[in-house]
């Protein structure tokens, strides 16, 4: 097969590229040596519409598709791989479960905060007698609600409920300690 991108995919790719040229490089080793989430970059990349890439324009999202999102996560990664994971892992196995699982009200109180960069989206899921293997997790979780985890989202799970069917997963909303006290979960 003989694939070569489009007009409007080849003129993302030259965006994202110089972008990254410009606002990632000149810091990657200084983000690296330094420990430091690149927070200031993550907002604008979803200010420019890449934390959303595959949304609908109707959840807050750019309304283009795989291409366009592999595009993007290549151009980023090829200036640094950390950043290409962030909004990989953010749009991929958070944003996207909650898309394509979540329920109309899930997606209109969360994709539109993701997709803009709001919120930056995660997906855990590791311990120590399974690693990344989900149908070796014997998994429990306590949420906490503090002040430097405002607006952060995430699914918990706990196999101990799932029976059969393996791991669950539920919905917090670190940093509302209301919501928090509604969504306790204990440690088993």
């Amino acid at each position: 097969m003989d694939f070569q991108l489009n007009e409007e995919q080849l003129q993302l790719k030259k965006s994202v590229r110089e972008f990254a040229e410009r606002e990632i490089k000149p810091h990657v080793m200084e983000w690296d040596e330094a420990g430091e989430f690149p927070l200031a970059t993550i907002k604008e990349l979803g200010k420019l519409g890449l934390m959303g890439i595959v949304f609908p324009p109707e959840y807050g999202g750019a309304g283009m598709g795989y291409v366009e999102y592999v595009t993007a996560i290549e151009e980023l990664s090829r200036v640094d791989g950390s950043v290409g994971i962030i909004v990989a892992a953010h749009t991929s196995l958070c944003s996207n479960h909650i898309f394509l699982a979540g329920t109309e009200e899930q997606k209109r109180k969360y994709i539109p905060k993701l997709a803009t960069g709001e919120f930056i989206g995660a997906w855990g899921l590791t311990e120590p007698s399974s690693g990344s293997d989900a149908g070796s997790a014997r998994m429990g979780q306590r949420s906490k609600c503090t002040a430097e985890r405002q607006n952060c989202t995430g699914f918990v799970g706990n196999r101990h409920n799932a029976g059969a069917q393996g791991l669950t997963r539920r919905r917090v909303r670190l940093g509302n300690p209301a919501e928090c006290l509604r969504h306790r979960i204990r440690a088993r």
